[in-house]
């Protein structure tokens, strides 16, 4: 979690590590928690995640008075998706 615009770079990095740690994880069904399956599966962003080539990540800001944005970035890696959608804030 990026707490202001300098931790952005870092929250990437962060990012990019943990989707490899669960990358490594045996295939099969992706868990998700069950009250993210609307914003997964119903949003345009998540919607856009779901159907991204290559990597991909979901952006929700909080606290929506600091950042409102809600954004799906694609990438070459999970560094790079994180960076797209973190860039929305």
């Amino acid at each position: 979690m990026a707490e202001d615009p300098s931790r952005i770079a870092a929250a990437a990095r962060d990012s990019a590590r943990i989707a490899a740690a669960v990358a490594a994880r045996p295939r099969g069904v992706r868990r998700v928690d069950e009250a993210a399956l609307p914003l997964v599966h119903a949003s345009p962003e998540g919607r856009a995640l779901l159907t991204a080539p290559g990597a991909g990540a979901l952006v929700l800001g909080r606290p929506r008075a600091q950042c409102p944005a809600r954004a799906a970035g694609a990438g070459a890696d999970p560094e790079a998706a994180a960076r797209e959608a973190f860039a929305a804030c």
